[in-house]
């Protein structure tokens, strides 16, 4: 699936991404908010796999988030699944590069 904005394009998660993931995962200002950073790639993989398994699953689920003027991820956004305790939740959010997060001037 995929979505576009003004500014941004909203895909779904591919394999391929795992190498672009992995070093935001790895990022401390990324993980910021979350318990904290990814320090093996198997961890992005394992991310990266259950999203696309939501997606397969028409479960709603996180994008891949790219600005319409470059090719690389700076983030996702979307919905996160948590079928915990037998209560299925979903919970919305995001995660953006830090550094990427400043206002960018109209063309």
């Amino acid at each position: 699936m995929q979505l576009q904005t003004e500014r941004l394009i909203l895909r779904s998660f591919r394999e391929e991404d795992v190498d672009v993931m992995a070093q935001l995962f790895a990022n401390p200002d990324f993980m910021r908010f979350s318990l904290g950073v990814f320090t093996e790639r198997k961890q992005t993989i394992a991310f990266i796999e259950k999203v696309m398994g939501w997606d397969r699953a028409g479960i709603p689920s996180q994008f891949a988030v790219i600005p319409r003027d470059e090719d690389t991820i700076i983030g996702y956004c979307g919905f996160f699944y948590h079928p915990e305790h037998g209560i299925e939740d979903i919970e919305i959010g995001y995660r953006l590069h830090p550094n990427l997060l400043e206002p960018r001037p109209h063309h």
